[in-house]
């Protein structure tokens, strides 16, 4: 005996923070026709909200906007009964983005997989040797998705990041070194120091306190950072 799986069709809409999903049964076609004959952006929300919907899935994005998260929470509704709802992915765009950086061995990671929540990701330099391998990135993101939260409206999240990889280029670890930042009041940093395979970074606080020193060895693909 076999589980038969049945494919439920979802109708709905996602704005900055919301994702709101609904199911209309055997009526779910004719329904969703019906409201998008009506729909304008003003009344979207109360159409599907009012509708008479099976079911209904209901995130909200903007919690976690200040985290990165590899499941999100929310709710499932069934008639009056509601009940809390996982869905474990780091991503549940409507839209999904992804970058994808193709390694040496011509294995393929998503970096927004591996650094969940920001992306902006620049290729620096790679290096390999016998026991370890690793990878360095620059990135440049937005602040925070909830534009209506705290540096909603920056861009000012920069730094870089490193992957360490075995021999097999599965990988063993990974880090995360900020420049700049409006979450950290990272907006004095300085470069002190700058070659064809070295940058050192003097980072600083909106005071100009100095916070730590970040030194970026392009030669050999490894971050420092030090007092």
């Amino acid at each position: 005996m076999t589980n038969k799986k049945i494919k439920i069709p979802l109708s709905g809409f996602s704005n900055d923070c919301d994702m709101k999903l609904y199911n209309y049964g055997k009526h779910n076609a004719a329904t969703v026709k019906n409201i998008k004959d009506k729909e304008t952006s003003t009344t979207l929300d109360s159409l599907f909200e009012n509708s008479s919907y099976k079911e209904a899935l209901r995130f909200d994005r903007c919690r976690y906007d200040n985290s990165k998260t590899t499941h999100w929470i929310g709710s499932f509704q069934m008639g009056i009964k509601k009940a809390p709802i996982q869905l474990n992915t780091d991503n549940i765009s409507v839209g999904r983005e992804f970058e994808y950086f193709k390694l040496p061995n011509g294995k393929t990671i998503d970096l927004l997989k591996a650094f969940p929540g920001y992306g902006g990701n620049s290729f620096v330099s790679v290096h390999q040797d016998a026991n370890e391998k690793r990878v360095v990135f620059s990135f440049e993101s937005i602040s925070n998705h909830n534009a209506c939260g705290r540096c909603g409206a920056s861009e000012g999240e920069k730094g870089y990041r490193i992957i360490y990889f075995d021999k097999n280029w599965n990988i063993k670890n990974k880090g995360e070194f900020l420049t700049e930042s409006c979450m950290e009041d990272l907006y004095n940093t300085t470069i002190i120091k700058k070659t064809k395979a070295l940058v050192k970074y003097a980072v600083k606080d909106y005071n100009e306190k100095l916070l730590y020193y970040l030194t970026i060895d392009k030669g050999n693909s490894i971050i420092t950072q030090t007092k």
